[in-house]
């Protein structure tokens, strides 16, 4: 099952869409997961799929996906897997759990608080930062460290935006002799 990705190169290497579509319905796939989400639906790469007749699935998609591209979509209620998630730290005994946030893509600033505060943790807003970018290691790490250096009281437990986020976490930790999960419990 090939990716967004390699449809995409397939696009990039052929001279027309119908060409494109002719290469992947010769390689016999069975279905395509496009990793990609919000889509506008216009996108060159839509048509050379619907093109090809077999399923289409977006597997972390937005609502508005299936409607823009006509394929399958997986949603995640991201609000019910960060209070899951907040629950179980707070489980494990964590007091200040932070949110490594890109914008309120996943969950508004308020409903993250109203998490928090369900469960008696600490509400402190220094607790939920942000990123400038969802896939810049560089102003990705740099959010982390700006955030980290000049917090008055550490949290013992950070809930990622993403797993590429969770990534950057653990590199920028460890650089820190911060011990996950001993120090730092990272979700």
């Amino acid at each position: 099952v090939p990716s967004a990705a390699y449809a995409l190169s397939c696009a990039v290497l052929c001279a027309s869409p119908a060409e494109t579509v002719k290469k992947l319905i010769a390689k016999n796939f069975s279905a395509i997961i496009l990793f990609d989400a919000n889509f506008i639906g216009t996108e060159p790469i839509i048509p050379i799929l619907k093109g090809c007749k077999i399923p289409v699935l977006i597997p972390h998609g937005v609502p508005s996906d299936s409607e823009k591209t006509g394929f399958a979509v997986l949603g995640t209620d991201y609000q019910k897997v960060i209070y899951y998630g907040v629950e179980y730290l707070a489980q494990c005994g964590h007091k200040q759990i932070a949110y490594f946030a890109f914008g309120e893509h996943r969950i508004a600033k308020e409903k993250y608080f109203a998490i928090l505060a369900n469960f008696g943790l600490d509400c402190s807003p220094e607790l939920r930062f942000e990123a400038s970018s969802h896939n810049e290691h560089d102003k990705i790490i740099g959010a982390l460290e700006n955030w980290y250096d000049n917090l008055k009281k550490k949290p013992t437990a950070l809930f990622c935006f993403s797993d590429y986020f969770a990534l950057c976490a653990y590199e920028f930790f460890k650089s820190k002799n911060v011990r996950i999960p001993q120090d730092m419990a990272i979700l």
